[in-house]
């Protein structure tokens, strides 16, 4: 999405909506002006997103001396990111503890215009947005650091690098479960009234999954619906695969049966070597699935070649998005 809007086409930033915070009673814009402000937008189930706060979290050392204040607004691309708790887990595994806009609604990001997910925005000390990254990291840090040379003249700031992700940073193709915006492979495309039986097809291709056993479509979700076995099959061409899983798409569910569900996980019709686990496995090649979030399933030793297998036995399990981190482009 692309909505035109450039930051330096507006006076001042908009002040945050009402709504719920973490880590905070509340923000106001107003009350910092004559402070640099980074606000940042973000989810905490997107790959995306965790690779960008290990920039913010950069900028945050690199200038610490600086009196720097910065916000989070987290943006919820799937239905369960608006559960609180759920976010509120995500955010107590970051290494920063930043005052967190719930923007369930997106009241924010209307009033910023953001154009993606995840984005960053320089509101220098008269409460202008004077920066963005939608250039780069690196240009959003050049901002930045005429806003404080404007403020000090003579501060010490250090030297201008371009970040990982600005360096040649491997490609990341997104595989969607759900109907919406779904790259099921199989002939008989989604079923969402009603569950049906699944058969592998005896040609498959990258950038599509493929399904056995009985499986349920929501708008964002593929669901098990199934008494014995179901089996997701990915063809890749990548380092390292991750995955958004749910023990169920539910809330409910979850709530009246709070146990992880497990899956296995499998390459080319046999378990994962362990030198491939993902940090999310088992010693025995297992994912527990303990809540709505990314799981690191694969880690190749270099861009390969391969089928992922999932094998699935509990009833309910979702599957939103796969990851495919330095993808063949």
């Amino acid at each position: 999405m692309d909505t035109g809007f450039r930051p330096e086409h507006v006076l001042l930033a908009p002040e945050f909506p009402a709504g719920e915070w973490i880590n905070s009673p509340g923000v106001r814009l107003t009350s910092l002006r004559g402070t640099p402000v980074i606000v940042y937008f973000w989810d905490y189930a997107s790959l995306p997103s965790l690779t960008f706060l290990g920039e913010i979290r950069r900028l945050e050392r690199r200038y610490a001396e600086h009196g720097i204040a910065f916000i989070g607004v987290h943006t919820p691309t799937f239905s369960f990111e608006r559960e609180r708790q759920q976010v509120v887990l995500s955010t107590q595994r970051l290494p920063f503890s930043h005052p967190t806009l719930l923007d369930n609604e997106y009241a924010a990001a209307r009033a910023f215009q953001i154009p993606r997910l995840p984005v960053a925005y320089l509101i220098d000390p008269k409460g202008k947005i004077a920066g963005s990254n939608l250039r780069g990291m690196m240009a959003l840090e050049a901002k930045l650091q005429k806003t404080l040379r404007d403020l000090d003249p003579t501060a010490s700031l250090p030297s201008l690098n371009r970040t990982a992700s600005e360096q040649g940073a491997p490609e990341l193709l997104e595989l969607y479960a759900g109907v919406q915006r779904g790259v099921l492979g199989n002939p008989e495309g989604y079923a969402v009234q009603a569950p049906i039986l699944y058969r592998l097809p005896e040609r498959r291709r990258a950038g599509r999954f493929y399904i056995e056993g009985a499986w349920r479509a929501g708008e964002e979700h593929l669901a098990f619906e199934g008494h014995s076995e179901g089996i997701i099959h990915i063809p890749y061409e990548a380092v390292e695969v991750y995955a958004v899983f749910s023990p169920h798409h539910d809330l409910i569910e979850r709530l009246l049966k709070p146990e992880p569900t497990t899956i296995e996980v499998w390459q080319d019709d046999r378990p994962l070597a362990g030198e491939q686990h993902g940090d999310d496995l088992t010693a025995d090649g297992r994912a527990i699935i303990d809540r709505p979030r990314i799981y690191h399933l694969v880690r190749n030793p270099r861009q390969e070649q391969h089928e992922l297998n999932l094998r699935v036995r509990s009833m309910g399990f979702s599957a939103y998005v796969f990851g495919l981190w330095g993808a063949a482009s």
